[in-house]
């Protein structure tokens, strides 16, 4: 056999071993998993990746209001399962007044939680709270009446937080004409006096003794700075909704600092939570925790 084609022998070699390491190795990036897409399960083997690539490469298109399990932005890991949850149209009707909401849930309390709706103690529901609601069905609530007292109390509440929030404005931008420089300015409203109490150190503390923690001062401060709502409203939603406790839970599926559902993404670490929370209160604002 000639040296050339000796050479082009051993070139072919080559080149098939380098495509099967190549292939061997593409499929070593890939991972099994399943989706659950409402009533079906999909079983695929795909790159690894986040779950919104994952979906994405599926063709698999959610819309905002749908639940993800878990968020978009997880890391998918051998055997892991999607779960998508489609949002479907449900009506609610709150003292008369009919409203058609989205929801991807099926139990009437989780529904309501997802929703933000809430019930004072005399409130009634037309449905068991822990009912499925069926595709024909509305949930009714009827309220209950308030006394003046009290209708003047919570708007004494609503006032003060409208106040804490407005404490945040946008800042004013000064140009200096002998410098090339702006400075800013932040615009402070008149202190207000609040439905809870501040200790020593500066920390929000309600009247059940609930408080942010170290981790939930370190959240509101990362809200403030996303959001322009003051720190001590976040503290306070904080306190309220999971008392500091970063793993906080709740049957109804929220979770973590904010107690957000898993429709807003993953809580999985505390950096999760704050983005979660900012995603619900850039869809909701303020009234994704009722306020």
């Amino acid at each position: 056999m000639s040296k050339f084609k000796k050479v082009v022998a051993s070139l072919s070699v080559l080149t098939v071993l380098s495509s099967g390491t190549y292939i061997a190795n593409q499929e070593y990036k890939k991972v099994a998993l399943a989706i659950d897409l409402n009533d079906s399960t999909i079983g695929v083997k795909v790159n690894k990746g986040t779950v919104k690539e994952i979906l994405a490469s599926q063709g698999i298109v959610v819309d905002e209001k749908d639940r993800v399990e878990p968020g978009l932005d997880t890391q998918v890991e051998p055997g892991q399962r999607i779960k998508i949850i489609k949002a479907r149209d449900i009506k609610i009707k709150d003292n008369g007044e009919e409203t058609t909401y989205k929801t991807t849930y099926k139990k009437v309390e989780d529904i309501l939680k997802e929703l933000n709706i809430t019930l004072e103690s005399e409130d009634k529901v037309n449905l068991p709270l822990d009912k499925e609601l069926s595709e024909d069905e509305v949930i009714e609530i009827t309220r209950a009446e308030k006394s003046t007292e009290e209708e003047s109390t919570e708007s004494t509440q609503e006032q003060q937080v409208a106040a804490e929030v407005s404490q945040t404005q946008n800042s004013q931008v000064v140009s200096n004409t002998n410098v090339a420089q702006t400075q800013q300015y932040a615009v402070q409203a008149p202190a207000v006096q609040s439905s809870y109490q501040q200790s020593a150190n500066g920390q929000v503390r309600l009247a059940n003794g609930n408080t942010a923690g170290e981790t939930g001062v370190y959240a509101a401060k990362q809200m403030e700075a996303r959001t322009g709502v003051a720190a001590s409203t976040w503290e306070h939603i904080i306190a309220r909704e999971s008392n500091g406790q970063v793993n906080a839970r709740n049957a109804s599926g929220a979770s973590g600092l904010f107690q957000t559902m898993p429709g807003w993404g993953s809580t999985a670490t505390v950096d999760d939570q704050i983005n979660a929370a900012v995603k619900a209160y850039n869809s909701q604002g303020l009234a994704a925790w009722g306020m």
